[in-house]
């Protein structure tokens, strides 16, 4: 394994170390925030076979924190109108590889989508340019138009700390 590899496996740990005892929601932002932002760094300055090391670093479960971290992600850009979370939340997938459940991603790439447009931005564009760092499998899921967030299962609102998108089932 590539030394980004190595240093993926490491933060995995660390993730996974801060997450025990953690009971309900998470306030926007937090550690684990902090943690998966540092390995959605290395993940972006990596070589395509340092990607693939990276995707492999970290197990199922230990990786599974991403989807949420994509939740708070799409929630804080909307927030801060910040471009750059959401392509966070966007590499967040390929990192975990829609290994979990593929549905769980594509209900959040559609957040993906909707926030980026509240905020103007070409989500189409931003997919691409993270589908080229992604594996084969991501990729393609990343390269499909996301449904609208209500055929998601979402909405949002305004909640007492701004704006949120919730289940609406």
């Amino acid at each position: 394994m590539s030394a980004a590899g190595d240093a993926a496996a490491g933060l995995a740990l660390e993730i996974e170390a801060l997450l025990p005892g953690v009971t309900g929601f998470l306030p926007l932002p937090n550690a684990v925030d902090a943690e998966c932002s540092r390995l959605v760094e290395l993940y972006v300055a990596s070589t395509p076979a340092e990607r693939a090391d990276i995707r492999d670093a970290g197990t199922l479960e230990q990786y599974r924190v991403f989807l949420t971290f994509c939740d708070r992600m799409v929630v804080l850009a909307v927030r801060s109108k910040d471009e750059g979370l959401l392509f966070q939340s966007l590499v967040a997938h390929a990192i975990e590889d829609f290994r979990w459940d593929p549905r769980e991603n594509l209900m959040r790439l559609s957040l993906v989508r909707r926030s980026a447009e509240k905020l103007g931005v070409d989500d189409r564009a931003l997919f691409r340019r993270v589908a080229a760092m992604a594996s084969p499998v991501a990729a393609r899921y990343l390269s499909e138009q996301p449904l609208a967030i209500e055929a998601m299962g979402f909405s949002e609102y305004d909640g007492p700390d701004g704006f949120l998108y919730r289940r609406s089932w």
